[in-house]
């Protein structure tokens, strides 16, 4: 947890990513609305802790991989088979028991694609 609330203080400083609000209770959230709004949560009390929900305007489509790919100076992608599709398939949900990639992902670069 020390190291999300670390990564949420350094983009709440950082120039670029004001748009980023963080909320430490009842669940620690970093989220970023706009087109693609992203929501990135740490609940210890769940066997998986963390999780991304990305939502959209359009319905994700149905696949069996997801990808998330992000560029800049530490570009990375990851990929899973593990995501959940929301009803209207407007919000796709990814769960972990760590979310190091994501993490530093979301820190070390400059833009992300799903």
């Amino acid at each position: 947890m020390r190291r999300f609330v670390l990564f949420a203080c350094l983009c709440l400083a950082a120039g670029p990513v004001r748009a980023w609000e963080f909320s430490p209770t009842p669940v620690c959230t970093l989220r970023n609305d706009g087109p693609l709004s992203v929501r990135v949560t740490f609940d210890p009390r769940l066997d998986e802790p963390y999780a991304i929900t990305l939502t959209s305007d359009a319905p994700w489509p149905v696949g069996a991989v997801f990808g998330l790919s992000f560029e800049g100076a530490r570009g990375l992608t990851i990929t899973t088979g593990r995501h959940r599709l929301s009803d209207d398939r407007l919000s796709l949900t990814v769960t972990d028991s760590g979310f190091g990639n994501v993490l530093n992902g979301l820190e070390f670069n400059t833009a992300a694609s799903a």
